[in-house]
């Protein structure tokens, strides 16, 4: 979306005609506090909300020197971290710009959730066994020779697949491993049923 106010600021109407063209659906709206402001959805139940306000030379004091106002404008960013400013030379560059902006930001969050699903994934990883918890070291070295929990359960099927497993972590936490996949759930059901018939 990007604010209707934006039409009365004559240095930024080669913007608003972009907005027309552009592929992605630019909305004019009333924003009282900014001037765009766009969504990013990264999963059904994730997203980000990003807002721009849009700053010229003229409103910077440049003096006709930008170079010079958009050093001095970023020295008084610098007490603000959490913002970011992104230079244009042109209007006719806020498009483009934004554009990448939305296409970085989500390749970005794909990698954050990427790397934060290999750890879970290896957290899980740890405690499928029916003893103590893997160590964080054998379980990096298990998911470098298999690409996940599927292809490990697959391994347990086959006695050459065990004994791979059994090479890998050692022998206790090998058989420790393959007797999770092969019956953990159910024994620790059995156990826990039995458990509560003698009280």
């Amino acid at each position: 979306m990007f604010s209707s106010s934006l039409r009365q600021r004559k240095e930024w109407s080669p913007a608003l005609t972009l907005f027309a063209k552009a592929p992605s659906a630019w909305k004019e709206t009333n924003l009282p506090h900014h001037d765009l402001e766009f969504t990013i959805h990264y999963s059904t139940s994730h997203l980000s909300t990003f807002r721009m306000l849009l700053i010229s030379a003229g409103q910077a004091d440049a003096d006709g020197h930008d170079a010079m106002s958009f050093m001095k404008f970023q020295l008084r960013m610098l007490d603000y971290g959490g913002v970011s400013v992104m230079p244009l030379s042109t209007a006719g560059q806020l498009i483009p710009q934004l554009d990448a902006l939305q296409n970085q930001a989500l390749a970005g969050m794909k990698r954050v959730a990427q790397v934060n699903s290999r750890a879970a994934q290896k957290d899980l990883l740890r405690h499928c066994v029916s003893g103590p918890p893997l160590s964080v070291k054998q379980v990096d070295i298990l998911l470098s020779t298999v690409g996940n929990l599927r292809e490990l359960a697959g391994m347990v099927q086959s006695q050459e697949g065990q004994d791979g497993i059994c090479q890998i972590l050692g022998a206790a936490d090998g058989r420790s491993l393959i007797t999770y996949f092969a019956d953990g759930p159910r024994r620790t059901w059995c156990q826990a049923e039995q458990g509560s018939s003698q009280v």
